[in-house]
């Protein structure tokens, strides 16, 4: 036990309360304190969230409203990476995740490995081609595979991640549709939360799938993670995921590949069709190094500053440029950076 964490626990730890532990305490956890307030209320039992955040006093001061509200509640001071892994709390404690970093996600599901804990988490993205994203997930107890594959993924979107948290996404500066987006995902998160953690604290299975993406829309959509050491063909991956689901997908629903490569991430929206067919959104549907090569040819037959006489050839491969230019914009890379908060 690393005792030099203790001092910063505030507050005695009551048996008749079901403990939590909530990662961060900024303002995903404070949109979230609703889930206890309410759950506390209409159950016989009541949960007890621990706040971890490494900024000194964010922890004691969002612990202080819960409280105030009639949640009781503890302060950490320090990364919640650290009290999950400290037997300062019960080892079945579920763990609510609401960090700004896809990189303490992945650490948090590195650190509960092997253990019995559930963990919920919630990150809000930007992606590059200028949509927002909620990214949610449920783990349950025991399930190493989901939690493998969640920590995989967000350790990928780490790595492609510029810094600067919510100021970088809601702050001044930033698009005014944003900020009016947000109170959308807020409460798309709060929902699941309710809905999962309730199942979870009853020892049931959760209610929503493994990992999902929610839009300003209001609709929400299985992610499947993909990985892989280069890109692959979007129609190939979800004809693929379909035959072979980890979580069963309805005709008529949408769904997300999360294709992650060494070079980056591409999120891809595909469909399955009441007739078993895979609708795939936009210019995805079509194999990157066939729209390379197809270029190359263009680039070869047509020198530059030069037309052809009708233009048929340009017309012909405008698409596959058009396509390529997507590709481009949609690639989430070091070069071209998504931004999360909690």
């Amino acid at each position: 036990m690393n005792l030099s964490l203790v001092p910063h626990l505030a507050g005695p730890a009551s048996p008749t309360l079901r403990q939590v532990i909530v990662g961060g305490a900024h303002r995903g956890a404070l949109a979230g304190l609703s889930v206890f307030e309410d759950y506390n209320r209409d159950s016989a039992e009541s949960l007890s969230p621990t706040f971890a955040d490494v900024l000194p006093g964010r922890a004691r001061a969002l612990a202080a409203e819960a409280t105030r509200r009639g949640v009781p509640s503890r302060a950490f001071e320090g990364r919640v990476e650290d009290l999950v892994r400290t037997p300062i709390l019960p080892a079945t404690a579920p763990v609510i995740l609401h960090v700004d970093r896809a990189s303490a996600i992945a650490g948090t599901l590195r650190a509960v490995r092997g253990q019995e804990r559930a963990v919920l988490g919630y990150l809000v993205l930007r992606l590059p081609s200028g949509r927002l994203w909620g990214l949610r997930f449920v783990v349950e107890p025991g399930d190493e595979v989901t939690r493998e594959g969640a920590e995989l993924l967000f350790e990928r979107i780490a790595a492609v991640s510029e810094r600067g948290g919510a100021d970088g996404i809601f702050g001044q500066g930033s698009d005014p549709a944003d900020s009016l987006a947000e109170p959308v995902l807020r409460r798309s998160f709060t929902d699941h939360a309710k809905a999962n953690l309730a199942k979870i604290v009853s020892g049931v299975e959760p209610a929503a799938d493994p990992v999902e993406v929610c839009t300003i829309e209001g609709d929400a959509h299985p992610v499947f993670p993909h990985i892989a050491e280069a890109w692959g063909n979007p129609q190939t991956l979800g004809r693929a995921i379909v035959d072979s689901p980890s979580t069963p997908i309805r005709r008529g629903r949408d769904f997300v590949v999360a294709e992650s490569t060494p070079a980056g991430i591409r999120f891809h929206d595909l469909r399955l069709r009441h007739d078993t067919r895979l609708a795939v959104r936009g210019a995805e549907t079509l194999d990157l190094a066939a729209v390379e090569a197809a270029l190359g040819r263009r680039d070869a037959l047509v020198p530059a500053g030069r037309e052809t006489s009708d233009g048929s050839l340009e017309a012909l491969l405008a698409p596959l440029t058009a396509a390529l230019s997507r590709a481009e914009r949609i690639t989430v890379s070091r070069s071209n950076p998504v931004r999360t908060t909690d």
